[in-house]
């Protein structure tokens, strides 16, 4: 698979079909990555030289890719591509204030549903989990930080994720 960098996601829905990426590209596989097609270019914030792509997550109920970029694998631009990869709309906004996120996932059974976070390095970020229930548009905390949070309490309650996944089945993060 010398098209693509990495296999990110895939649609649990239709052709089955899966995503990778190269750069800040986009490309989708319909015969087990036999054979690449550009899906679509991701955007960043900054120079295009200096991002990368560090996470995607597809919703296959609505064709929603949502994806993470930025520089050195510390995400800056948080975005979703809809109508067949042609549409796309900046959510970096949307979450909250001075987070770090690098990653992101979509939950198969909950259109709607998407979570956004990360690591910050050796220090506890804040905000290392984020949940929308409204496909990107508001943001909750799911980090226990004390102050902006859904959760009040445990050991460590998601303050520096390295990976997020959503449970097929039971849709428990």
């Amino acid at each position: 698979m010398t098209e693509v960098d990495a296999v990110c996601t895939h649609n649990p829905y239709g052709k089955k079909e899966i995503y990778g990426f190269k750069g800040l590209n986009i490309f989708v596989s319909y015969d087990s990555g036999a054979s690449w097609s550009k899906y679509a270019s991701a955007r960043c914030s900054g120079p295009t030289y200096e991002n990368v792509i560090t996470d995607m997550s597809y919703d296959g109920i609505n064709g929603i890719m949502y994806y993470v970029t930025g520089p050195y694998h510390t995400g800056t631009y948080f975005g979703k591509l809809y109508n067949g990869g042609k549409s796309n709309t900046n959510l970096t906004g949307n979450l909250k204030k001075d987070s770090y996120f690098q990653l992101c996932a979509a939950d198969p059974n909950h259109s709607d549903v998407v979570y956004v976070g990360g690591y910050m390095g050796n220090m506890s970020n804040p905000y290392g989990v984020q949940r929308s229930t409204d496909g990107g548009k508001t943001f909750r905390t799911l980090t226990t930080n004390g102050s902006d949070t859904v959760v009040t309490g445990g050991a460590c309650g998601g303050i520096n994720p390295y990976d997020i996944i959503v449970n097929p089945e039971t849709s428990e993060l």
